[in-house]
């Protein structure tokens, strides 16, 4: 499973690695993790992979 959440004014994507209640351990594609407050995240998805996601939103948000 996959995230997309908020944190410090950035969009940040990356695999779970622990899931609870309120908090979330997510290792971003650099290697980094990081811990997530569930409020945080913005969505949850399984495909495609959280570098990839990026990487579309970014070209997507060129285009507006």
């Amino acid at each position: 499973m996959n995230v997309l959440f908020e944190e410090d004014g950035h969009f940040r994507a990356g695999s779970v690695m622990t899931d609870s209640v309120s908090s979330l351990q997510v290792e971003l594609p650099s290697g980094k993790r990081s811990k997530v407050k569930a409020a945080n995240v913005l969505l949850r998805f399984a495909s495609p992979d959280p570098a990839a996601l990026l990487a579309a939103a970014e070209v997507q948000a060129a285009d507006l």
